[in-house]
């Protein structure tokens, strides 16, 4: 990574539904960093890497964070494998691609990525639907002038990583991805044995901030009288984000973005996932998506 100069815990028995504002203060903590973190003592040192039934290796990404409107600790599981990423129509599967500054794309032929996905860009100009040209943004413009800064390094992506990197992306809010140079990839290998110094280098830094996201509550596989508190992986926004949430009001160059995120919690839960975040209530606020965990996956 390059920016400018297991055990499962049960912490609380309330539970919350909604969207917060997370603001992370460990990653992957030992035994002790954990017991002081979360103020109970722990027998087993947590277990992040772990080999599965087919011998590949799988490692855990846990940010535990604090929401500001609950002051409650949450934890934000991302699980990697050596297994590469595809889209799940297994019809045509798209491989799953992702550059140095962490974006994504699913294609069908490497060749099919976008420039700017492959390159550091700037647009010079743009051109309205008349011919008109700006220097600034006019509604429906399209690019006109692009100028090419430089390449960016991209592979084929690994399971776990799309979400892991979304993530990452929207904590280090301070950090302008456009810059040339920038790199947020850390290096896969070392995250595979466990290593996150990055990673735990970068909580406080002036580089990071707050993470928008959905708390969500999940019912067991096998007992639907169990639930399970859990963070939602299908959006993230930054943490400037949060007071136009809590204003009902976005501004247009949020407003995509808010969309976005709306669709993805959506595609996860049909709960009250999208309101202020708050204790969670199986009379009005259950998970009527038939969504599920399985109490075994390592992640909780």
């Amino acid at each position: 990574m390059e920016i400018p100069s297991g055990t499962r815990e049960k912490i609380s028995i309330d539970k919350y539904v909604g969207v917060g504002n997370f603001k992370v203060l460990a990653v992957n903590p030992d035994k002790a960093e954990l017991s002081e973190l979360l103020g109970k003592e722990f027998d087993d040192e947590p277990e992040y890497v772990k080999t599965k039934a087919d011998g590949k290796q799988m490692v855990i990404v846990k940010f535990w964070t604090e929401e500001e409107e609950t002051k409650q600790k949450f934890s934000i599981d991302f699980i990697l494998t050596e297994d590469l990423a595809f889209s799940s129509d297994k019809a045509n599967p798209k491989a799953l691609y992702i550059n140095q500054v962490g974006d994504t794309q699913y294609v069908d032929d490497e060749k099919n990525l976008f420039e700017s996905f492959k390159n550091f860009t700037k647009i010079v100009d743009w051109k309205s639907a008349s011919g008109q040209i700006s220097k600034k943004y006019i509604a429906g413009s399209k690019p006109n002038e692009i100028e090419y800064l430089g390449e960016k390094e991209y592979r084929q992506a690994y399971a776990g990583e799309k979400e892991l990197y979304a993530f990452i992306q929207n904590w280090l809010s301070e950090v302008e991805l456009s810059e040339p140079g920038i790199k947020l990839l850390v290096d896969f290998d070392k995250l595979m044995e466990g290593d996150v110094s990055e990673l735990q280098g970068l909580v406080g830094s002036k580089y990071t901030g707050t993470v928008v996201a959905a708390a969500i509550v999940e019912t067991d596989k096998d007992d639907k009288d169990k639930h399970y508190q859990k963070v939602s992986k299908k959006g993230f926004l930054p943490g400037e984000s949060f007071k136009y949430f809590k204003l009902g009001n976005f501004p247009k160059r949020m407003a995509k973005r808010w969309t976005e995120f709306q669709a993805g919690i959506n595609r996860e839960t049909k709960s009250h996932s999208l309101e202020l975040i708050h204790k969670y209530d199986p009379e009005t606020d259950l998970n009527n998506s038939g969504s599920t965990m399985n109490p075994s996956d390592s992640s909780y």
